[in-house]
């Protein structure tokens, strides 16, 4: 669960910014293309309980996260252009498939602990996973940030001023901002330069975060 807070942050926080900072998106339309991943989460928190009824749950959690890690896969063909149903359907997937062990793991982990430990083994887990949420946003956000600037710096256009160049260096929300600053052909070659070096990091990403599920 803490591996799964991990990923799950991480790749929440890149997709997120690639649907409004590469694909246009305003914050309310990026928050209606999430829909489809918040209902299926749901679904399969109603859903894991009474497969593990049938199938082992240790299966039922390994099947979500394999299906987890299939949806992150998604995430590695996702395109600075058109990117947008190829991402949603990912971050579904991916949902959807850590759900299950999500629903699963707390019944698991206070069934093996002894009763007067309760309380201590739920603490735990619950701190393991918010832990997972901030650890995620640290490490997979500086791994996408060291893709994102590799990938920039030998993609600048020609006649790009320093100061912008340094700027748009520093992350994609600062490419934006000074591309806005540039005249018509140099702020459109600018932001190209950046979505495709974002998109790149998002692909990254997602392979980390396929590989660990």
């Amino acid at each position: 669960m803490l591996l799964g807070g991990v990923v799950m942050a991480g790749i929440s926080l890149l997709s997120t910014m690639y649907m409004q900072l590469v694909h246009g998106l305003s914050p309310l339309d990026a928050g209606l293309w999430l829909v489809p991943q918040n209902v299926a989460m749901i679904i399969g928190f109603m859903l894991a309980p009474a497969v593990a009824h049938r199938v082992r749950a240790a299966y039922v959690c390994a099947g979500g996260l394999a299906l987890a890690g299939v949806g992150l896969l998604l995430h590695t063909q996702v395109e600075s252009v058109g990117g947008l149903r190829l991402l949603v359907t990912g971050l579904t997937l991916a949902s959807f498939g850590i759900s299950l062990p999500m629903a699963l793991t707390m019944g698991m982990i206070l069934a093996a602990a002894p009763a007067e430990k309760a309380g201590s083994a739920a603490s735990i887990q619950e701190t393991g996973g918010e832990f997972g949420i901030a650890l995620g946003i640290a490490s997979l956000g500086s791994l996408g940030t060291v893709v994102y600037r590799n990938q920039l710096a030998g993609t600048v256009p020609t006649g790009v001023p320093d100061q912008a160049v340094d700027a748009a260096g520093e992350g994609i929300t600062a490419a934006v901002a000074a591309a806005q600053h540039l005249p018509g052909p140099l702020s459109a070659d600018l932001l190209d330069a950046a979505r495709a070096a974002f998109t790149a990091s998002l692909n990254v990403v997602g392979g980390v975060g396929a590989a660990i599920f």
